[in-house]
């Protein structure tokens, strides 16, 4: 839930980062990053690079709060105080007859099509799920093209190595046809505690060559890679968010980053993160302010849980963190629809459930009720005590702008739901699943953007 943010605790939290940057460091595995900071006057002892409150100020200073990303015919804007939601990510497992399964290319185009139809979805992420049935070397090409195949919407890229980050974003930057604009996004998340690895690092750079928007995100387990404490663990991750913050923009000065941290809860019981606790909602304010202090976009939250189906635990799980993170505003939503199994496994059954989660949360959090027209005194005149409105005209012209009917629920009585087969909830969904996939239509691309991607697919 969104709670109100002591602005005296943020500046304690940056002022102790700025003690861990200057007297703990961060370790970068990477040759030419190293240089980077030595020649801005870092200091460096081996793979630890120390960034003094001078050299921060001078990251943050070209950094920008707000810019566009677009896709074939369509855009996001991140930093206008709108969430952009994006689905799963590289989830390892879909969920099919309610077993985990390994997933094919032709689930990760049923989920691209899913993506395209979504009232919700702003953004489709191009390394959705991981597929086997694809060499790892060809996995960013393939799963790049079949996104840019099947999406008029804006895309996430490859960016977990240099290779991978490259072939995103040639693919994109062909496909697009221009040098201008933004037209992929990165997201890549640090290793805690307190370092970068030589692949991220690679994939940063690439991302900072062709000027493209970087997600930047911490994602650290209270107790076993960040301090046990909450603070604790905000403080760190602050640390490693605005060391990556700075080198890229000593690289590429302007280019579009955003603050990200997705640092969850943990089960000592099993030493593993718990990612629909309430301790993972906890610290969604505090990122959300420290973004905007360092007066950047930021990404936190989602539908998040560790159920295993599609249960109880995963729908309150889900609805709170989903509640938390839009109700505090959060820029960019990753992992919106779809994933459960702490992020490790994804059902389209779930995914359309959670989009009448956003839906319905939306709707909460749009407070405008009292309007010229919605008290009509004379309908309630002419209606008078005793009275029935299911007949007023009022009635049928204002009821679907005011109450959100959500398809998938069961609201009938009882006795009606049995005559009508007693549909679950999960039967509902299996049904808009099959209607969105059977009925999805492919993008029209033209000849060249055609070439392109039959080129890449031609093979598979």
């Amino acid at each position: 839930m969104k709670t109100k943010v002591d602005k005296n605790h943020i500046q304690n939290i940056h002022d102790k980062t700025v003690w861990i940057l200057e007297n703990v460091g961060i370790d970068f595995n990477h040759q030419k990053a190293l240089e980077i900071f030595k020649s801005k006057g870092a200091k460096v002892q081996g793979q630890r690079v120390f960034i003094d409150e001078k050299l921060l100020k001078e990251g943050l200073s070209t950094t920008v709060n707000q810019f566009t990303l677009k896709g074939s015919n369509r855009q996001v804007i991140f930093g206008t105080g709108k969430s952009v939601i994006a689905s799963s990510s590289k989830a390892v497992c879909i969920l099919k007859e309610n077993q985990p399964s390994d997933p094919t290319i032709d689930d990760f185009i049923a989920i691209q099509k899913l993506n395209e139809t979504s009232q919700v979805v702003d953004i489709v992420n191009s390394p959705a799920i991981m597929i086997k049935q694809i060499d790892k070397k060809n996995a960013a090409k393939i799963q790049t093209a079949l996104t840019l195949k099947h999406t008029t919407k804006p895309i996430v890229g490859f960016c977990y190595t240099g290779d991978e980050a490259q072939d995103a974003l040639e693919i994109a930057k062909a496909f697009y046809d221009t040098d201008k604009d933004y037209y992929i996004m990165g997201v890549g998340n640090m290793i805690s505690p307190l370092m970068y690895p030589k692949d991220l690092v690679d994939a940063m750079m690439v991302y900072a060559q062709y000027r493209q928007p970087l997600c930047l995100s911490a994602c650290s387990t209270p107790g076993i890679t960040s301090p046990v404490t909450l603070a604790g663990t905000l403080v760190q991750n602050n640390a490693e968010i605005l060391a990556g913050i700075v080198l890229m923009q000593l690289i590429s000065p302007g280019t579009p980053l955003i603050y990200g941290n997705i640092s969850f809860g943990c089960d000592m019981r099993y030493g593993s993160p718990a990612i629909g606790s309430i301790e993972t909602n906890k610290m969604i304010s505090y990122i959300k302010e420290l973004a905007s202090y360092y007066d950047l976009p930021c990404r936190a939250g989602g539908s998040l849980t560790d159920a295993k189906e599609i249960d109880w635990q995963g729908g309150v799980e889900s609805a709170m963190s989903l509640w938390t993170t839009l109700h505090n505003g959060i820029d960019f939503v990753f992992h919106g629809c779809g994933e459960m199994d702490s992020l490790n496994v994804l059902s389209m059954e779930k995914f359309v459930l959670d989009e009448v989660l956003i839906e319905s949360i939306q709707r909460s959090l749009d407070q405008k009720i009292v309007y010229d027209s919605a008290i009509d005194l004379e309908t309630i005149k002419r209606v008078g005590p005793g009275g029935d409105y299911a007949y007023e005209i009022q009635t049928s012209a204002q009821y679907r702008e005011e109450h959100f009917i959500p398809d998938l629920y069961n609201r009938e009585l009882y006795v009606h739901w049995k005559i009508n087969g007693s549909q679950s909830i999960i039967d509902n969904a299996k049904k808009v699943v099959q209607h969105r996939i059977e009925t999805y239509r492919l993008p029209n691309l033209d000849k060249r953007q055609k070439g392109i991607i039959e080129k890449i697919l031609s093979n598979l």
